[in-house]
């Protein structure tokens, strides 16, 4: 086994577990190498990873600065939207323990007569992404 084809499974096995930093540490510095060997099979299961790595960083740090604004205005619909989406990203990165964080938030905030405006709360079922389009396998 090659070194870079070790970090690309390495970088899989940590966004498997929910650590998007050090996954991609570890898939750009195979990317580099492979790239330098020019191997485009191992570049293309690199990048792929990668892109993984950034739909689940993206989508959690705009959901939480999202949260964080909606905090700060006062939005009870808004701050459960996002907990919402938040809890959905979690619970796809196996991290149960934070879904279940968010999930209690939520069940809180919707508990408030203002949060109660059924057309800008998205059900689970609508917003949900397929797990397995987006989980490692």
């Amino acid at each position: 086994m090659s070194r870079p084809y070790v970090l690309c499974c390495l970088g899989q096995v940590m966004l498997y577990l929910g650590d998007t930093v050090q996954a991609r540490l570890l898939l750009e510095e195979s990317l580099a190498m492979v790239r330098a060997l020019d191997d485009r099979w191992q570049s293309a299961r690199a990048l792929c990873n990668l892109g993984q790595v950034a739909l689940y960083q993206q989508a959690q740090e705009r959901l939480s600065e999202s949260l964080h604004m909606f905090k700060e205005l006062g939005d009870q619909c808004g701050i459960a939207e996002s907990l919402e989406h938040l809890a959905a990203v979690f619970d796809m990165q196996e991290q149960p323990e934070q879904a279940a964080g968010c999930w209690a938030l939520l069940t809180y905030v919707s508990a408030s007569p203002i949060a109660r405006r059924p057309s800008r709360i998205l059900s689970t079922s609508a917003m949900t992404w397929p797990r397995h389009s987006l989980r490692t396998r």
